[in-house]
């Protein structure tokens, strides 16, 4: 996991997440990917949320999002994730 930084908060409906990327996969082929890149969905734990944020995402929350609308959005090396990517929260609360 990486250090917290505490020194940026993303701007509109935005929120940062830290993903861990599962191993390596190599094909017949020789092509290395990484095992998550062929899902839908990935697994992040959110490091800094926006003010802007209507649905109910805080800080060390796991998410769920739509890797297929990611862009490349990066700060430092943390994912830049649009609240509408976001297809489930969860708070670790039972």
């Amino acid at each position: 996991m990486k250090k917290k930084d505490k020194t940026f908060k993303p701007v509109g409906r935005w929120i940062a997440v830290d993903t861990t990327w599962k191993k390596e996969k190599t094909t017949e082929s020789g092509i290395v990917y990484n095992e998550t890149q062929d899902q839908k969905y990935i697994k992040s734990k959110v490091v800094a949320v926006s003010d802007s944020i209507t649905e109910d995402i805080k800080i060390n929350d796991i998410v769920f999002w739509d890797m297929r609308q990611f862009k490349g959005h990066m700060y430092k090396d943390y994912f830049l994730v649009h609240e509408s990517w976001v297809a489930l929260v969860d708070d670790g609360k039972e």
